[in-house]
């Protein structure tokens, strides 16, 4: 029967115990791209590389950051709430609001029957 199957193997098929393994089905673990380690269990942050590259575009950037600085505090000498965008913007919602309302409690007549 296994000359009508041609030397070919179906099913599960076992190594014999015997047998060495060759280097090709060996198989390598390749090294991480970001040389860490694969475990969820690190002690850094995930946050860390953040971190990291902030501090140095600070360093490359402080003349820049100086400046930035300047003309924020001369900023907020002008008008000390120029920085605070959400309280500005919950006012302007807030007005939106209280319009929709008003023309909600409006009694409405018709226009051209009266």
């Amino acid at each position: 029967m296994s000359n009508l199957m041609g030397g070919k193997q179906y099913g599960l098929i076992l190594q014999k115990p015997g047998a060495q393994k060759s280097e090709s089905s060996l198989v390598r673990k390749k090294p991480s791209i970001f040389n860490q380690s694969d475990s969820d269990s690190d002690k850094s942050d995930g946050d860390d590389w953040v971190k990291k590259s902030m501090k140095g575009k600070a360093a490359k950037s402080s003349g820049l950051k100086k400046q930035t600085k300047i003309v924020m505090a001369k900023a907020l000498e002008e008008d000390p709430t120029v920085f605070q965008y959400d309280e500005v913007y919950d006012k302007m919602e807030d007005k939106k609001a209280e319009e929709v309302e008003k023309k909600k409690t409006v009694d409405r007549q018709p226009k051209y029957i009266k």
